[in-house]
Formats: structure tokens, C-alpha cells, sequence
């Protein structure tokens, strides 16, 4: 009996070596990402949905037109890969169309906010654009007053699973969200405002022009105020995973920007139809996004006062990064060091955890030997910090240095006239 259940437990040792231990086969990766397929068929498939300026479709030859459809010719030419659209889908079904494969990224433009951050990668932006409200033509109930549209008796369209649900969770959350049909175009959002089925939608100002001029007897107006409910920067998304995919996108926009591409696109596409669309400054640091973490916060909950700083700090050395070209070690022994000698900073209002930032920084003046600049760090285009410093040049022995003359033509260049 003991022998027998010694050959036993011999034989079970033996099948659990060759089954851990000793493979007979090396495991077969059965899944490859969407960067290896794009370099492995030289495609990049590009989903797509109408919006115009960025995509518009020929409704006779089916020919697409528009801002991306440019700009995706231009990273093609960068590139080598071939830009291939398909599928054509609506804004709600980006996720779905990058997560299962049907496309390898959406390229019509769209904005990167924090929820769709948990599951979709966004490019460094292309552009800018504003988010607004809209109205009956005869409806004045909310004008110059959007605190009125947060209240349950106010009605607001929606796209589900798109940036117009997001921004009314976000800034109206007292109103009812009415959930446009899965079967409607974007189109769809206006009309039930028209058919007073909801009293109001959010979207961009492209989208009320291509409604308005084909809908003239029912046509919406844009509700005033201030400034945009939100302003949006356009990105290409990819799946959360596919960094190397990302990489190589950002790499091909950011020479598109620092040559001036991506600047002429939007100025011959752009027109006052559409509301404003900003490029983003060349070499893509300013603005410079920045997230805020818990580290970042007080007891109270809100981002600790110096902190800002720190955050003014980064957008200031990638500003002369950017602006000297360098890539390497940002100051040589040959270099100036630019040192703060005068800050001033005025805190408007507090930034909170996970609130997603943007410094800007602008060079207003030059010294012999000082720079002034101006930042500001927002949120949605709202200013909760303004900053003016006083940067004075000093060598690596700490005194003063009168700018270099090849220094002084590259910040002159960059002199703000706003």
C-alpha cells in the first residue's frame, strides 16, 4: 500500500512539473494592439462623425471635408501611414467603436474630459473651441442669467455618454436631462427643442449653423452670455491602452503645430458660423495642462496657495523650452538663468482635487536683462489665478546678465500684444 501511494504522488509531481514548471508550447500572444496593427497593415482607421467644420460629408459623391479630414492628410504625409475613415458613428459610440477594435482611433476632434479620461486617451490638443446653450428663437427665460437653467422644471437634450451630458451633469445638475434617441443624428438634439419636447441643448456653434440652415422654419438661437458654458480642446482619442499608438499621433501633431499646419487649417476652415476656434501655441506648452492631485490639497479640501506656484513654475520653464528650441539639459554653463524677482499673484477663486488646469503664460516686455510675464491658471476658461513676474537673467556665478543677443531675438519674437 505504501508503494503504491508513493508512485502515486511520484506521477502527480511529475504532470504538475509539466504542467507549470516545463511547457511543452510557449504561450501565444492571441491579441495585438492597435499600434502594431497600424504599423503592421501601414493604416491607421480613423472612426469618424459628422461635425462640421471638422468633418462634413458630400451628400451626392460622400466625400469628406473639414478640419480633421486636412489635418489626417497632413499626419498621413508625416507619417507614411495611409488614414483610412471608418466607421462613420456618433459621439456616444467612441468608447464602444475604440474598446472592441472597429476602429483604431477617432479622429473628427473631441474633447478629453475626466470621465471620458478613465477609458479614452486624448492627443495633445489641435485646437479650442466653445461649448454653448440654446434656446427656441423665442424663448429669453435664461438670457445672461444661466443660473436660471439649473432648476427641475428646466429641461436640457442630451447625447448620452457624450461631452453634451457632462457638461450638464456638471454645471446644471438641478435640471432634467432628456436623453436624445439612439436613431437621431446630432440634428436630433435641436429639433426636440424645437418640437419644445426639451428647452434646451448644448453642442457647438457648428452644429446650430448646419441645423438652422436646414431647418429655417424652426430655427434655435444661442442663449448670451458672458463667455461659453464650457470651452473644449479638440484631441484625436485612442483606447486608454495604447500608448505607443499615442505617442506617434503626438509626435506628428506637435511638428504640424510648430511648423504653422495646423494654424493655416483652422484659418482657411474657420469661419464666424462656427464661433471661435484657437490653435495651440507652437511646440504645445502653452497652455500647459496640469491635474490636481490629493498631494496638492489643503485640510480645507482646495489647492494649497503655493502651489500655484509650482504649477506657474512648470509652464515657465517649458515656455523656454519651447521657445529656445532646446531638448536636452534646459541650461547649459553658457546659459542664462532666469530667477523671479518680482511676483505678483492674485487668487480669485480656489482649484479643488481632480480639477483638470491649464497654465498660460505670455511674454509681455524684455529688459536688458528681465522678462515679464503674465500667467494665468484656469478652469473651463475661467481664471482662478493671475500672476505677473519679473524674471531677471543671472549667470551660474549669481550675477546679473544682460541677455545674449541670440536669447533676446528668439523672446522677441514672442512678445504679446494682448
Amino acid at each position: 500500500m505504501k508503494t503504491v501511494l508513493t508512485i502515486a504522488a511520484a506521477v502527480a509531481i511529475t504532470l504538475l512539473l509539466q504542467n507549470t514548471l516545463i511547457p511543452t508550447e510557449p504561450t501565444q500572444k492571441t491579441e495585438s494592439t492597435a499600434y502594431e496593427r497600424v504599423i503592421k497593415t501601414n493604416t491607421l482607421r480613423c472612426a469618424y462623425a459628422l461635425y462640421p467644420p471638422f468633418i462634413s460629408k458630400d451628400p451626392n459623391t460622400g466625400k469628406l471635408t473639414g478640419i480633421a479630414v486636412d489635418l489626417m492628410g497632413d499626419v498621413e504625409k508625416a507619417t507614411g501611414i495611409q488614414i483610412v475613415w471608418e466607421p462613420e458613428i456618433d459621439f456616444g459610440a467612441v468608447t464602444e467603436t475604440l474598446q472592441t477594435g472597429k476602429a483604431d482611433a477617432f479622429c473628427t476632434g473631441m474633447a478629453m474630459t475626466p470621465a471620458r479620461g478613465k477609458v479614452l486617451a486624448g492627443s495633445i490638443p489641435f485646437t479650442y473651441g466653445p461649448i454653448q446653450a440654446y434656446v427656441r428663437a423665442d424663448d429669453h427665460r435664461f438670457d445672461n442669467n444661466p443660473s436660471a437653467i439649473n432648476t427641475p422644471d428646466v429641461k436640457i437634450e442630451v447625447n448620452s455618454g457624450d461631452l453634451s451630458e457632462q457638461v450638464a451633469k456638471r454645471f446644471f445638475p438641478k435640471a432634467t436631462l432628456v436623453y436624445k434617441g439612439t436613431m437621431g443624428g446630432e440634428d436630433q438634439l435641436f429639433l426636440d427643442v424645437a418640437l419644445k419636447k426639451a428647452d434646451i441643448t448644448l453642442s457647438g456653434p457648428s452644429n446650430l449653423s448646419l441645423y438652422n440652415k436646414n431647418n429655417q422654419s424652426m430655427t434655435l438661437r444661442q442663449i448670451p452670455f458672458d463667455q461659453p458654458v464650457y470651452s473644449i480642446p479638440g484631441v484625436i482619442a485612442v483606447d486608454i491602452n495604447e500608448t505607443a499608438l499615442m505617442n506617434m499621433i503626438n509626435t506628428a501633431l506637435q511638428d504640424l503645430i510648430d511648423n504653422g499646419v495646423v494654424a493655416a487649417i483652422l484659418k482657411h476652415h474657420t469661419s464666424t458660423d462656427y464661433g471661435q476656434l484657437m490653435s495651440p501655441p507652437s511646440h504645445g506648452f502653452n497652455p500647459l495642462p496640469v491635474r490636481v492631485y490629493y498631494e496638492d490639497t489643503d485640510a480645507g479640501g482646495v489647492v494649497y496657495y503655493a502651489n500655484y506656484l509650482k504649477y506657474a513654475e512648470r509652464a515657465r520653464s517649458e515656455w523656454v523650452r519651447a521657445v529656445t528650441g532646446r531638448e536636452g539639459p534646459l541650461w547649459t554653463d553658457k546659459d542664462p538663468i532666469f530667477v523671479v524677482r518680482h511676483l505678483e499673484v492674485d487668487y480669485k477663486s480656489p482649484a479643488r482635487l481632480d480639477d483638470s488646469l491649464i497654465v498660460t503664460t505670455k511674454l509681455v516686455s524684455i529688459g536688458g536683462a528681465s522678462l515679464l510675464m503674465h500667467q494665468d491658471i484656469k478652469r473651463d476658461n475661467n481664471v482662478l489665478v493671475a500672476l505677473k513676474v519679473t524674471l531677471v537673467a543671472i549667470t551660474h556665478n549669481g550675477k546679473v546678465l544682460r541677455l545674449p543677443p541670440e536669447w533676446r531675438q528668439k523672446l522677441e519674437s514672442k512678445i504679446s500684444s494682448t
